[in-house]
Formats: C-alpha cells, sequence, structure tokens
C-alpha cells in the first residue's frame, strides 16, 4: 500500500503574518477586473456601504494583491468594528509595504497601532517548527515562521499547530484588550512520536538521497529568494521615486516579489518534507515484507512524499 502526502503552500496575506504572493503574476484581464472591484469597493464606502466595499476590496486584492488594498481591506474593518481583523489588516499592509512607508504613512500606522492596540489582545505564537500550519480558534492564521503578532479579540481563544513531522500542540490562552502575550508553540512542546517497536535510544537513522535532495532544496531558494527579494526592493524603490506611474517598473517589482514568494513556499515545503523523511527509516518493512521507497518529486507550490 502506498502513502502520499501532499507537501503544498496556498498562501493568504491577511492574517497570515507574511506578505505572500499568488503562484503567478496576475493575467491582464485580473489585473483590469481588479481595478473594477476596487472601483466598485471606493464608490460602496463613498456611500457609507462599508460592507460591501470590504467584500470588493477583498475581490480586488484576490485578484491582484496590490499592499495599498489591504490599507482599505483595514479601514472597511475599523467602520465596521471588528478590530482584531481591522489591525491585522493594517500590520500586513505594511509588511507588504516591504518598509517603504513614506515618513507620513508610518505616522499614519504608529497613531492606528496606537488606538487600535488597547482594545485588541495580541499574541506572539512563539517556536512552532517550520511549516507547522498555526490556527486560532480553528481558523488558520499562517504558516510557521510567523513574521508576526496576530491580533484577537480580548478573551479566550484556542491555538493550535499542526505539523507532519510531530504531535498536534494545541493550547488554550486567556488574553486582555491591551496585553501583547507570548504562547509557546516551541518544538519542544511537540511529542516527538517514536515508532512502533523501537525505543528511541541509542538508534542510528541512516539518512537517505532524498533528504539531502530536501536540504540543497531548501538552501537553493533561500538563496534565490535573498535575490529576488534585493532586487524586488530596489525595483519598489524606483517605483516609488518616479510616482508609482510606471506601469513596467510596477509589473517587474511584481513579477519579482511572485518569484521570491513562491521559493519561499518551496523552501518551506523542502523542510517540511525533509524533517519527513528524517524520520521515516530506510529499512523499514513493509506489511507484505517488502522495503519502503521513499521518494520526493517537485509539485506546484510545494513538494510530494510518498513511501
Amino acid at each position: 500500500m502506498r502513502n502520499l502526502v501532499v507537501v503544498a503552500f496556498v498562501v493568504v496575506l491577511s492574517g497570515a503574518g507574511l506578505a505572500w504572493g499568488q503562484p503567478t503574476s496576475p493575467s491582464p484581464e485580473d489585473v483590469a477586473r481588479a481595478a473594477r472591484l476596487y472601483d466598485e469597493a471606493v464608490a460602496a464606502t463613498d456611500r457609507g456601504d462599508f460592507a460591501g466595499g470590504l467584500s470588493s476590496f477583498m475581490a480586488s486584492y484576490a485578484l491582484n494583491p496590490l499592499p495599498d488594498v489591504l490599507y482599505n481591506i483595514g479601514m472597511c474593518h475599523k467602520a465596521l468594528g471588528e478590530l482584531p481583523e481591522a489591525l491585522n489588516a493594517f500590520r500586513d499592509y505594511v509588511a507588504g509595504m516591504g518598509g517603504n512607508l513614506s515618513a507620513d504613512e508610518q505616522a499614519e500606522f504608529d497613531a492606528l497601532l496606537a488606538e487600535l492596540a488597547p482594545q485588541v489582545g495580541r499574541l506572539e505564537i512563539e517556536g512552532p517548527p517550520p511549516g507547522a500550519v498555526v490556527k486560532i480558534d480553528g481558523v488558520a492564521v499562517g504558516t510557521a515562521p510567523l513574521a508576526a503578532w496576530v491580533a484577537v479579540s480580548p478573551g479566550r481563544h484556542t491555538v493550535e499547530a499542526v505539523c507532519d513531522a510531530y504531535a498536534p500542540f494545541a493550547s488554550q490562552v486567556e488574553v486582555a484588550a491591551g496585553q501583547m502575550l507570548a504562547v509557546n508553540a516551541s518544538q519542544e512542546a511537540f511529542p516527538i512520536p517514536i515508532a512502533e517497536g523501537t525505543s528511541g535510544e541509542g538508534e542510528d537513522t541512516e539518512l537517505g538521497p532524498w533528504f539531502w535532495t530536501c536540504v540543497g532544496i531548501a538552501g537553493a531558494s533561500a538563496l534565490t529568494m535573498a535575490i529576488t527579494g534585493g532586487l524586488t526592493m530596489k525595483y519598489n524603490d524606483d517605483f516609488d521615486a518616479g510616482g508609482r506611474t510606471d506601469a513596467d517598473l510596477r509589473d517587474t517589482t511584481i513579477a519579482l516579489r511572485t518569484t521570491t514568494d513562491v521559493f519561499l513556499g518551496i523552501g518551506l515545503a523542502a523542510v517540511v518534507a525533509g524533517t519527513v523523511l528524517y524520520f521515516v527509516e530506510p529499512g523499514e518493512e513493509a506489511l507484505d515484507g517488502e522495503g519502503v521507497d521513499v521518494a520526493v518529486a517537485p509539485a506546484v507550490g510545494g513538494l510530494v512524499l510518498t513511501w
């Protein structure tokens, strides 16, 4: 019998604490549709329909994830009294701008943070293994490592972290308004499963070629991300310096950002797959007496691990 584990990374920016892009650059049709939805959202908010505006802004962002749209999403949440969602959207807007806020924009964000933070709680999820899916009250908020805190309503919440290589982590926490609460979901909090019939002590695991392939993929992805990430910041600076009107610079920035995000997903997938391979013994026997063959293959947005 063959088992299949697909290590995939479908990324959502809002609430995740990381500015991850879509797998490919938006098509011209998507860009045009996103612009129309954006105009519809502005018209809705102008007449006081913030719920309708929020829906259209989110649809626009799904088609063409420009950081500026997140600011409008945050303002709609704020107008609707959805303060944790508003603060998370503003956080992601700042992350999406990659440190390129003007002095006025930074001052505005600081003012929003000062206004909203005392009314919500914030959770810092510390130390879950890379690739672990982090959930709050059953809703996924990102994949470890999270880059920032997550705003929540004051009160009791359930924090979970799920990773293939470890037993699931879950903890209930109580956070007060204005509180920044650290939640320890470190690797030590995940019991490492020991294969049946082994003591887990004094045994050496022979690491096969697929494990080292994952290590190589993770390293190559990190190097590529460093290069494309640097170029993204350069072109984005040029775009800002030119008054944000040069369409070619904008498209180049989006393409580079997307490339960086794709390699981030592949790198994290390689880390998770390598971790799983580390705990799969090459010599393990199947029920029919045949050896277990382990293989890893690339897939869109991640890797496929079979054994």
